[in-house]
């Protein structure tokens, strides 16, 4: 990586992983790690571990990332068609996109292509979007997870992230409307609002309240009555869209909100969820957004079938989802199945 990579970009405030070469020398100069609080201060974090994997590692400041995307864009690392197919999205067995490429997330908004990546770690963070048509970049380092966590980047969608799509509204989006309520304005203000939108503009206003929604879910104490009003509104406003919405992340923060009493959410709840799976109905964790919607509601036969169906995967990683749906498995078929279920608790 020296040799092809920071030595000919002149990254010189970079080093492939802490203990690498030049650490030392960059030591002093790492921001201090912190977990994010929502219920007080931040929290005193940890470095990640030492060395360079493909996830996490690289150690550099933003003026080096831009001297790197510079080197990117002027063709000092790829080739041109390389660059090309490195931005295509890739393809399933079915022949729909992805939101993924060779290496990058991909995808457009008001018909302008976005790529982009992120990086985090337990306590750290990093985003680099890039849109080739307006010829800028966007670079954030952050010495917690908020920045790319709280959008639950993971999912491929840059739009739930609140610092993404505000930096797309302002750069990219023509005409976006100037300003907006406060989550805590009456509803009429909202109701008037949206009145004087013009229905061209109604879905980055639909598009802002997601984010908002995500932020201030990840971002607030309980009883997280922001997020509820964000959610409401969305449910007020946008059911229509909500209809047809299949969206991951969305899907686990609406999940969450039911937990509180909230019944007006429940029925775009329940089409939301059933959309993120049909759009990947063989994705463990989507089959456990279902089964984890029936159970809330009081669905124990409907959420069964969904938490085996993870339970009885073969040689499928321990993740937190399949342990709660095989225990929830066991749970479900303890009274009309005790043989099977015990085999569920007792794995």
């Amino acid at each position: 990586m020296q040799a092809h990579l920071l030595a000919p970009l002149q990254m010189q405030q970079t080093i492939p992983g802490l203990g690498a070469v030049g650490y030392a020398q960059l030591a002093t100069r790492i921001a201090s790690p912190y977990f994010f609080n929502p219920t007080g201060p931040v929290r005193p974090g940890y470095l990640p571990p030492p060395g360079l994997k493909a996830s996490t590692g690289l150690v550099a400041t933003v003026e080096d990332l831009a001297r790197y995307t510079r080197g990117l864009l002027q063709h000092q690392l790829l080739p041109d068609s390389l660059q090309k197919k490195m931005w295509q999205p890739a393809l399933t067995l079915s022949g729909d996109s992805l939101a993924y490429g060779l290496g990058w997330f991909v995808g457009k908004v008001a018909d302008a292509s976005v790529y982009w990546h992120y990086g985090q770690e337990d306590c750290y963070s990093s985003v680099l979007l890039h849109l080739p048509r307006q010829k800028l970049t966007l670079l954030m380092l952050a010495n917690t997870a908020s920045l790319s966590d709280h959008g639950r980047m993971l999912d491929g969608n840059f739009r739930r992230s609140l610092f993404l799509w505000s930096f797309l509204r302002h750069f990219v989006i023509p005409a976006s409307p100037p300003s907006w309520p406060e989550v805590s304005a009456p509803a009429q203000a909202w109701d008037t609002f949206l009145s004087l939108c013009p229905d061209s503009l109604r879905w980055v206003v639909r598009e802002e309240m997601m984010a908002r929604l995500m932020w201030h879910y990840y971002t607030e104490a309980a009883p997280k009555s922001n997020s509820l009003a964000y959610a409401h509104g969305l449910v007020k406003h946008f059911a229509p869209d909500l209809d047809s919405l299949a969206d991951p992340a969305l899907a686990w923060v609406w999940l969450r909100l039911l937990d509180r009493p909230a019944p007006a959410l429940l029925p775009s709840a329940e089409k939301l969820i059933l959309n993120t799976l049909a759009a990947q109905p063989q994705d463990p964790y989507r089959q456990y957004l279902a089964g984890w919607f029936y159970q809330i509601v009081g669905e124990k036969n409907q959420a069964t079938p969904y938490f085996q169906a993870i339970a009885d995967l073969p040689n499928f990683d321990l993740r937190w989802y399949k342990v709660l749906a095989t225990y929830q498995a066991g749970e479900n078929l303890l009274a009309t199945q005790p043989d099977l279920a015990r085999r569920y608790l007792q794995g």
